[in-house]
């Protein structure tokens, strides 16, 4: 049998597969959608990971955590506009944790004055780690932990752009290519792994977008191929064959002329706990594999109804102290407990339920690999959002600790990164048909194309065709390239998924729409000053400065060039 490590795999394999994410909201906004948004998942979910990491190994434990790090997050967290956001945000957040506990003193509830302070405490202990411990630096203490072996860092999309749905091979070759450069100038290396943003997947086939005369579409997996990504993930329905319906795009999907996934693949079944090559070229490519989520596992963490956060006594994501109109903005001082009448968070209890659920977990992980994989080479990927554990879920960072340690108590269960998975069975067998299809609902498009997003696709298509004219046209022109390389970056910040994904989830409706809108309006002005520069027409004092003032607010990538949307 295989080993890894030195350690036979008589079960199998599992890996934490930890997708951390969030759209650029630097100098958009502060609350509830703006930068406060990244400081509270930076405190709860980030700051929590780094420390559970680093406990593990103090007990002489490696996480093997396969985490992913969009590009877009990475910057922000890198960013010195950032570090003073978060330094305001928890200053802020104490603040109203003394106030709070003033006013119960003075009201005579000691219990929930103690929540307070316990909350003023818990917020100034993730600034002293943050200035301190993480030097504010946190994607270079992850970096750290990868160089140590303890963990995988792997890459993905620019600013998570949904790839299926981009009417030009360009707009997804710049958005690999930048979110793969991004990565090496943090970590010295390329990504073995990517996440595709949403798991949105399509195979090569012909393009039926205006203009392509039935062109060919590349594969996704080729545009990895070609910088030198190793694996992705795909949703688990979709590897077992059952593609995106074109029930689920309910939208005017004909109109928009994007090509939809047959009803029925008519694929015989792969197995959700192997890492499949997948190449829908029919030509040699360098070995691509996909890894899919684990349904056992994630029913556990991901239902409302049977999953763990569920439990009445973790503390309760919704309710927040409003007394004083600032429902966003409040504490929480209640646990999941049910009905109207909501009881007192008790952080002890809490913490001693952590342990029970990890322990289930971890028999779950054992009897799927010996039910499903028995042969012992399968793995379990166990496939999250980072934001759940700590933030969404507010002990779950507690439960990825005690989780890893019980999974680390059974030695027939090889822990393992993705990437090591991949060394251990080097061997990648035939290519199987991946159906095209996403880990959103239903398992096709329509979280981010349906009637409410519509409008959304459509200009980002027009965008598409502007951008693709003008690097013809324009690119490689000293006099227009600052501009064209401003557009460039409103084209990758217009095109992110979280658009169309909180307008269909009414998240943040109306933040969404301006975000959209605004980057959409910056990049029809700035082509618009392309030509006028490629024209031979001088810009004004007043374009200039608005010019400047694009580049200073969404300075994202300033090293980005157009030889990534032209695929070099």
């Amino acid at each position: 049998m295989p080993t890894v490590n030195g350690l036979q795999m008589t079960t199998g394999s599992f890996t934490f597969a930890l997708h951390s994410h969030m759209p650029y909201v630097l100098s958009h906004g502060r609350s509830p959608h703006g930068s406060d948004w990244l400081c509270e998942a930076a405190a709860e979910s980030y700051l929590p990971l780094l420390n559970v990491c680093h406990r593990l190994v103090a007990d002489g434990i490696s996480p093997c955590i396969t985490l992913g790090l969009t590009p877009v997050l990475m910057e922000q967290l890198a960013d010195p506009r950032f570090q003073i956001a978060f330094a305001a945000f928890i200053d802020e957040r104490a603040s109203m944790a003394s106030r709070d506990s003033a006013e119960f003193d003075a009201a005579g509830n000691t219990r929930m004055a103690e929540l307070a302070r316990w909350w003023r405490d818990w917020h100034l202990e993730k600034l002293r780690e943050f200035t301190m411990r993480w030097n504010c630096d946190i994607v270079a203490a992850f970096g750290a932990l990868q160089e140590q072996g303890r963990l995988e860092i792997i890459g993905g999309s620019a600013t998570h752009g949904y790839s299926p749905l981009f009417a030009e091979d360009a707009t997804i070759a710049m958005q690999v290519n930048a979110g793969v450069s991004a990565y090496r100038r943090r970590f010295g290396r390329s990504p073995r792994g990517y996440w595709l943003p949403e798991c949105g997947y399509r195979p090569r086939g012909e393009n039926s977008a205006p203009g392509s005369n039935g062109a060919v579409r590349r594969g996704i997996e080729e545009f990895l191929a070609a910088r030198g990504v190793e694996y992705f993930f795909a949703e688990s329905g979709a590897r077992q064959g059952d593609s995106a319906s074109s029930a689920n795009l309910v939208s005017s999907a004909g109109a928009l002329n994007v090509p939809l996934p047959a009803r029925d693949s008519g694929l015989a079944p792969l197995s959700p706990y192997r890492a499949h090559l997948v190449n829908s070229a029919g030509a040699p490519l360098p070995s691509v594999r996909a890894f899919s989520r684990d349904p056992a596992t994630g029913v556990q963490v991901w239902s409302g109804e049977v999953g763990y956060p569920a439990d009445p006594w973790y503390l309760d994501f919704h309710r927040r102290n409003s007394d004083k109109g600032v429902v966003p903005m409040g504490l929480r001082y209640w646990r999941v407990s049910e009905g109207d009448d909501k009881q007192l968070y008790e952080p002890d209890r809490a913490n001693s339920r952590v342990i029970a659920h990890a322990q289930h977990f971890a028999s779950v992980v054992a009897s799927t690999l010996a039910r499903e994989a028995p042969e012992g080479d399968g793995i379990v990927c166990a496939t999250y959002d980072t934001e759940l554990f700590g933030h969404w879920w507010f002990e779950g960072a507690e439960f990825l600790y005690e989780a890893i340690k019980a999974i680390a108590a059974l030695p027939e269960i090889a822990r393992v990164t993705c990437g090591e998975y991949l060394d251990a069975h080097p061997n990648p067998g035939r290519a199987v048909p991946l159906p095209e299809g996403s880990w959103g609902a239903g398992g096709g498009h329509g979280v981010w194309l349906n009637p409410g997003t519509d409008a959304i696709w459509t200009r980002v298509h027009a965008a598409e065709a502007t951008m693709a004219r003008l690097v013809r046209e324009y690119g490689g022109a000293k006099r227009t390239e600052r501009v064209l390389q401003q557009a460039a970056r409103e084209l990758l910040l217009l095109t992110s998924s979280d658009w169309p994904f909180l307008v269909t989830t009414g998240g943040a409706v109306d933040y969404a729409w301006a975000r959209f809108n605004d980057h959409c309006v910056h990049f029809e002005v700035l082509s618009m000053l392309v030509e006028q520069l490629g024209s031979g027409r001088e810009l004004t004092v007043s374009q200039w400065k608005a010019l400047a003032n694009c580049e200073q607010r969404d300075r994202i990538y300033p090293w980005l060039d157009l030889a990534a949307y032209q695929g070099g």
